[in-house]
């Protein structure tokens, strides 16, 4: 196995900053520790990773947005590296765009991520979105590379050295559930497909105002769409469900209110994982011959732009994206935290939208 900079740091006596300062040649390293280090580097045999110590150079002006495990660049994804590339633009620094895939228990080494250290070799710092594992963090620190990770979609926990960006999907469940229990709503059910981590951290925020309503909560209404065999192909894939992406969601919504329907389980109010699965379920009731908000009340997330067009308008909350983006790149600058990300972490808030497809329960429903 080849030797990391941490091998050569205890061999030196010393820390893995200190390598890395001397592999990054900083002026203001005594002669006796250089050569501790060197002579540890010659023992152990380690050979520095170029691309990862450009990537970490601070004094470089480019900053990298990789986007990990995604088939497409959905415009939530874009819109962060939008908030990223206007707040560097702003600064005089350069922004990159990598793609990265890699799996959550894949053994990664610098021969695994060259390509993309390779187009990412002129950086100071890298923003992680999409959906990333630990392995991953793990690997860039030992490199020493900053780096940011949009925390929504990590699964597993971020390590010392991560930097991390959240936006507060649990609360926003929870308003979700408030809202329509103002508006005299007791039976409300959440759809969602929560083996993603971002909608199961909705569904705990729907379980939480559930509670604190005095209202019993429910299972999350699943639902699986199989793609046609056309859609299963190299061509299509895209449209198979998965992590990222335009993923079938629309479709899951409608489906599921044919099964709610025909089980005689219709609630009066749903909160939705996400947007598409909101219009899906608008949809699906608009075909049973229901009416949004007068039957059943509906309410997304995410605030994609068909949310205000739609009929009726969306009601759902707005995830600050530009921000998001504009925030990690600010996390990266080395002004701003020289040393280290260590347990740094931004929590944003999200905005309620309320608009047209959220209206006082007029039917009985289930305390």
């Amino acid at each position: 196995m080849a030797a990391t900079i941490a091998d050569v740091a205890r061999l030196a006596n010393v820390s893995t900053a200190t390598v890395s300062r001397v592999l990054n040649g900083y002026p203001f390293i005594s002669s006796d520790v250089r050569e501790r280090v060197e002579a540890a580097m010659r023992k152990s045999s380690y050979r520095p990773n170029i691309h990862a110590r450009r990537l970490n150079n601070k004094d470089l002006n480019t900053m990298c947005f990789a986007l990990s495990n995604c088939r497409l660049l959905d415009a939530e994804q874009a819109a962060a590296f939008m908030g990223l590339s206007v707040f560097c633009r702003d600064r005089a620094y350069q922004t990159i765009f990598i793609p990265l895939q890699y799996g959550p228990d894949q053994s990664l080494d610098a021969s695994s991520l060259q390509p993309a250290l390779e187009s990412s070799s002129d950086t100071g710092g890298v923003v992680l979105g999409g959906t990333n594992y630990p392995n991953l963090l793990r690997f860039l620190d030992a490199q020493q590379v900053r780096h940011v990770v949009l925390g929504n979609a990590l699964l597993g926990s971020p390590v010392a050295q991560t930097g991390t960006i959240w936006y507060d999907d649990t609360s926003a469940a929870r308003e979700a559930v408030g809202h329509l229990v103002e508006l005299g709503h007791k039976d409300i059910r959440f759809l969602g497909d929560v083996a993603s981590p971002m909608t199961r951290r909705r569904y705990e925020g729907y379980r939480q105002g559930m509670l604190a309503a005095g209202l019993a909560s429910a299972q999350p209404i699943h639902f699986h769409v199989k793609p046609m065999p056309e859609e299963a192909s190299a061509e299509n894939d895209n449209l198979v469900s998965g992590s990222c992406g335009p993923i079938r969601d629309v479709e899951g919504g409608t489906r599921s209110i044919v099964r709610l329907q025909s089980q005689a389980d219709l609630p009066t109010g749903i909160v939705c994982g996400n947007d598409a699965i909101a219009h899906g379920v608008v949809r699906g009731l608009g075909n049973a011959g229901l009416r949004v908000p007068d039957d059943v009340s509906v309410i997304g997330f995410g605030d994609l732009d068909a949310a205000a067009y739609t009929d009726p308008a969306l009601t759902t909350f707005r995830i600050p994206w530009l921000r998001i983006g504009a925030t990690a790149a600010r996390m990266l600058l080395p002004s701003s935290h020289p040393d280290r990300l260590h347990d740094l972490t931004y929590v944003l808030p999200v905005k309620f939208v309320p608009r047209k497809s959220t209206g006082r329960a007029r039917r009985p429903g289930r305390a």
